[in-house]
């Protein structure tokens, strides 16, 4: 059981830091040259938040696990900075 604890808590941290993450990507790239703007279409304005969060999570947890699959990649410094530091 203390075990089984343990690695909740590991979980949680990670989901909970991948989730910061996530979010700050976001703010990144929510300008006129980021990545938002050149990767993601706007035409379904209902669920944009969802889409911008589902997007920068996916990227944000390649990132983490594996070296990122390149469909979706930082276009500005700042945004290639965050990306390596993540």
């Amino acid at each position: 059981m203390n075990n089984f604890i343990k690695f909740l808590k590991l979980l949680l941290t990670l989901l909970l830091v991948i989730h910061i993450c996530a979010c700050i990507y976001i703010a990144i790239g929510q300008t006129p040259t980021g990545w938002l703007t050149m990767t993601l279409d706007y035409n379904n304005e209902d669920d944009k938040f969802l889409t911008y969060y589902v997007t920068s999570f996916y990227q944000i947890v390649t990132t983490f696990t594996t070296v990122g699959f390149g469909d979706i990649v930082p276009l500005r410094i700042n945004e290639s900075i965050f990306i390596m530091f993540a």
